[in-house]
C-alpha cells in the first residue's frame, strides 16, 4: 500500500507545475515511502528463517542504497539532459511493476516463527 502512494506521488512530482501539486506529491512520497520502511521487517519475516534474518535485511538495505545511487545518479543525468519531468514518470511505471511483481509471487505459506 505504501508502494502505490508513491505511484501519483512521482507522475505529480514529473508533471505539476504548481508549488501546491508537488506539495501534495512530497507528502504522498514520504507517507508511501514511511509505510514501506515501516513495514520491511515485517514483511521479511514472513519470508525468512529466524537465524537469517539480520542477513536478509542487511542485504535489503544495502540494496536499497545502491538503488537510490543509482537513481540519484541517474536523474541527476536526466535533469542535464532535460528529461527529468519524463524520467520521474517512467519511475512511477517502475514502481508500479515492483508491485505486481510482489503481489504476483510473494506469498507466504506459513509464519516462520
Amino acid at each position: 500500500m505504501g508502494l502505490s502512494l508513491m505511484i501519483p506521488a512521482l507522475l505529480l512530482l514529473g508533471y505539476s507545475n504548481s508549488i501546491g501539486l508537488v506539495f501534495v506529491a512530497a507528502s504522498l512520497f514520504g507517507f508511501g515511502f514511511g509505510m514501506f520502511d515501516t513495514n520491511n521487517m515485517p514483511i521479511l519475516c514472513q519470508f525468512v528463517p529466524v537465524n537469517k534474518r539480520a542477513t536478509a535485511y542487511g542485504f535489503l538495505n544495502t540494496a536499497g542504497i545502491f538503488a537510490g545511487a543509482f537513481i540519484t545518479d541517474y536523474l541527476g543525468r536526466s535533469s542535464d539532459a532535460g528529461n527529468l519531468n519524463q524520467d520521474f514518470a517512467a519511475l512511477a511505471f517502475i514502481v508500479a511493476a515492483v508491485i505486481a511483481v510482489q503481489l504476483l509471487f510473494l506469498k507466504p505459506k506459513q509464519a516462520l516463527d
